[in-house]
C-alpha cells in the first residue's frame, strides 16, 4: 500500500492528538497519522501564527524558534523588503568577485545564499555557472 502525505490547508480541521515533531531543513515540521498509511503535516510556524498567514517570519532569524514573540505576519512584499535591507548589495558583490561561492558570501555575511543570489541578479553582477563554481571550488581546495 502506498503512503500518502498532504500538506494540512486551511480548510482542514487540525487532528486534536500530539503530532510527530521533526525537523525538515532548518524548519519544524508537524505530522499527523490519519489513517491506515495517510498522514497530514504542515510547519510548525504557520500552524502557530494562524492559518493562512501570507508568509510568517522569524525575526531573530532562527527558524526553529516557533515562539510567538518571534513570528510575525508578513505580506510577500513585506518581507522580500525585510530581507533585501539586510542585503548589503555592494558587499555581497566583492565579495563574491573575490573568488567566494555564493554559499561562501553566505556564510560570511551571514544571509541565506538565495539572498545572496538575489543581490548579485539585482546589482547585475555576472554569476559563474555551477560547473565553473566546482571548478573554481576544486581548484582553491587543491591550492591550499
Amino acid at each position: 500500500m502506498k503512503t500518502t502525505i498532504r500538506q494540512i490547508t486551511s480548510l482542514d480541521e487540525v487532528p486534536p492528538y500530539p503530532p510527530k515533531r521533526y525537523t525538515s531543513g532548518p524548519y519544524v515540521r508537524l505530522r499527523w497519522k490519519v489513517g491506515p498509511y495517510s498522514y497530514v503535516e504542515c510547519y510548525e510556524h504557520r500552524l502557530l501564527a494562524g492559518f493562512p498567514p501570507e508568509i510568517v517570519h522569524h525575526q531573530n532569524e532562527n527558524k526553529q524558534d516557533n515562539t510567538a514573540g518571534n513570528l510575525q505576519d508578513l505580506t510577500r512584499a513585506e518581507h522580500m523588503r525585510e530581507h533585501h535591507q539586510l542585503a548589503d548589495d555592494a558587499l555581497i558583490t566583492r565579495l563574491y568577485l573575490s573568488g567566494l561561492s555564493t554559499y561562501e558570501v553566505a556564510g560570511a555575511v551571514g544571509l541565506d545564499p538565495s539572498t545572496v543570489w538575489r543581490s548579485l541578479r539585482r546589482s547585475q553582477t555576472p554569476t559563474r555557472s555551477r560547473r565553473e563554481a566546482a571548478r573554481h571550488d576544486y581548484t582553491s581546495v587543491g591550492a591550499r
